[in-house]
């Protein structure tokens, strides 16, 4: 698959769980989502605006924090992440969180023109590609949104923000353990800071404060 071809997939990923609960294209690692298989994405799309329109109840059935995810909300979610599993969904808010929160306690943050310059990078990989651009189109006019919309909304650029942040977390993990492993090689310094990242996570999560309604 192009390098635009992979850019775009995970543009409509973001998309897709932007919409629900807010998580990021990363969250599609804990996922079975085939995010590469256009019939996938589009079946969700089509499930997520059945689901926004329907007539259910927005009874708040879990807590994080503050964090209130209503009941729409988590089914969108479980559409998003292909599963029925409450507790999937909750693993992954709860780990973006803590992630977040790791990275803000290290000082760790994304100013507002880095954010406009991912985005824009992001725009340009879409609009360069007139097959991408099209499947774009596509993939969010029917989810009911228009392009403006999109690259515009505070969702969107909240969760391109949090996706720098984690992006600069781990590198800055990266750096810091190459210069305490300077014989070990890339693959091992990439395990070796998803393990310590993980645990740090694991920590983070114990801290955290769930209030389950489901």
């Amino acid at each position: 698959m192009c390098k635009n071809k992979k850019i775009i997939m995970t543009i409509v990923a973001l998309v897709v769980l932007v919409i629900s609960i807010g998580v990021n294209a990363d969250d599609f690692n804990d996922s079975t989502v085939n995010i590469q298989d256009t019939k996938v994405i589009k079946k969700m799309e089509k499930d997520i605006k059945a689901e926004k329109n329907n007539n259910i109840s927005d009874e708040i059935v879990l807590e994080i924090d503050d964090r209130k995810i209503s009941k729409k909300d988590l089914n969108i979610a479980k559409i998003s992440l292909n599963t029925d599993d409450n507790k999937k969904v909750e693993k992954v808010i709860t780990k973006r969180m803590a992630t977040q929160k790791i990275a803000k306690d290290l000082g760790i943050t994304a100013t507002d023109d880095e954010v406009k310059e991912f985005i824009d990078k992001n725009k340009e990989a879409v609009n360069n590609n007139e097959e991408a651009k099209a499947q774009f189109e596509s993939y969010i006019e029917g989810l009911g949104m228009t392009e403006s919309q999109f690259w515009n909304d505070k969702d969107i650029i909240r969760s391109y923000k949090e996706t720098l942040i984690t992006g600069k977390l781990k590198g800055q993990m990266r750096k810091e353990l190459k210069e305490q492993n300077p014989s070990k090689s890339h693959n091992e310094i990439e395990q070796l800071m998803i393990d310590k990242l993980d645990n740090m996570i694991k920590k983070e999560k114990s801290n955290m404060k769930i209030k389950r309604n489901y």
